[in-house]
């Protein structure tokens, strides 16, 4: 993966789609349907490379490079972003550890991508100014089961 340093302002879209985490697995394949069915999708994710790959290969789609974890990221990612229809929320980490090997570093990590960014993102993107002068569409969140299922190896 290539962390994206370098910060670039979203491009204005009309009737779109952000879809955050759009890099990975889950992700590029929301993106893939959303673009199949002729939406506008903006790709936001940490993995420049792979975004621009993903857009090549669907037309209607833009990626934008953030990095979730910081704030001021996902402030320079969306601006400029105007007419958007819906928010669906992948991004998403899953590090797999025993409790004895579970860092503070990790846990943070974890809570800033899958909650704080999720948080974050919904408000963020509804301020844009809304297709066709009236506010509709919404916020979608792929999260995680992590608070209900243990995964891996994890014990108390």
């Amino acid at each position: 993966m290539t962390d994206t340093t370098e910060e670039t302002a979203a491009p204005e879209v009309a009737d779109g789609v952000v879809v955050t985490g759009a890099a990975g697995g889950i992700g590029s394949a929301v993106v893939g349907a959303l673009a199949g069915r002729g939406r506008r999708v903006l790709a936001m994710g940490r993995d420049s490379e792979r975004l621009a790959a993903i857009a090549e290969a669907h037309p209607g789609v833009r990626p934008v490079p953030a990095d979730l974890r910081r704030p001021e990221s996902l402030a320079d990612a969306v601006t400029g972003i105007a007419g958007l229809d819906a928010l669906v929320h992948c991004a998403g980490v899953a590090p797999v550890a025993s409790v004895a090997a579970s860092t503070v570093e990790l846990w943070r990590e974890t809570l800033t991508v899958n909650l704080a960014a999720a948080a974050a993102c919904g408000p963020a993107l509804l301020e844009s100014p809304p297709a066709h002068g009236q506010r509709s569409g919404g916020v979608r969140a792929r999260l995680s089961r992590g608070g209900s299922a243990p995964a891996g190896r994890a014990r108390a």
